[in-house]
């Protein structure tokens, strides 16, 4: 069986890895009838909650990152996915969903879509979303907002901006408060991720990415500190 690592009278057996799936609209919905879901809850969103993936992978390079872990971008069809919500939200009444891919809207068109299907068949939901500063523009984000997304958890990482070219984050500080400050206007609240002490930072750094959290108008603010993963650059 590819994929599976067992041992066989003490000795660690590998087998082959198994390979990525590349229509991900033929893999079948989660079986939500066999969990306990309603058991589940969030002291920040409605219940019942559920969680969603619409995409596999992604396209960029972040140093950080254990990408390669989950193979090349690879997305759902807009119309699978949303026919997926609209079990969980009519058949099931799940009342907020969370996008869980590792970077939503990677095709802006797709996402779109997914928030047009959303309206037009009048799906009543609240969802969150985490993505990167620099794909969000007021065009998507006015579109998430009228189909019933009430977040973004957005990766910041760092309040300075050679320690976010050392990450290979591919955005700035300035792009950053203008990404915040155009979501505020829109009406959608914010998250930021930030990490703390990556390799080349100073204790100073640490406190520039502090500061600069508490100076942006968001909504919630994680820090973590940084783990090197396997993968990882």
């Amino acid at each position: 069986i590819k994929g599976c690592i067992y041992r066989d009278n003490g000795k660690i057996i590998k087998n082959l890895p198994r390979p990525a799936v590349a229509d991900l609209d033929a893999i079948p919905f989660p079986a939500i009838d066999l969990l306990s879901y309603k058991r589940y809850f969030s002291f920040a969103m409605k219940s019942p909650i559920f969680a969603v993936i619409t995409a596999r992978g992604c396209p960029f390079s972040c140093k950080f990152c254990y990408r390669d872990n989950f193979g090349q971008y690879r997305a759902r069809g807009a119309e699978n996915v949303v026919e997926e919500i609209e079990v969980l939200t009519v058949k099931y009444g799940i009342k907020e969903v969370v996008f869980f891919d590792e970077t939503f809207a990677v095709e802006k068109e797709r996402a779109l879509k997914i928030c047009d299907l959303i309206r037009k068949k009048r799906l009543r939901f609240d969802w969150n979303i985490r993505t990167r500063v620099d794909l969000m523009d007021k065009e998507i984000m006015e579109s998430l907002k009228s189909a019933g997304c009430k977040m973004l958890n957005l990766g910041i990482e760092s309040g300075n901006d050679s320690v976010l070219s050392r990450m290979n984050k591919e955005f700035t500080i300035q792009d950053i408060k203008e990404k915040i400050k155009t979501a505020k206007e829109v009406g959608l609240k914010t998250r930021g991720y930030f990490m703390l002490s990556y390799p080349g930072e100073t204790a100073e750094n640490i406190m520039e990415t502090v500061n600069f959290a508490m100076s942006l108008p968001l909504d919630w603010a994680s820090f973590t500190v940084t783990i090197g993963l396997p993968g990882a650059d």
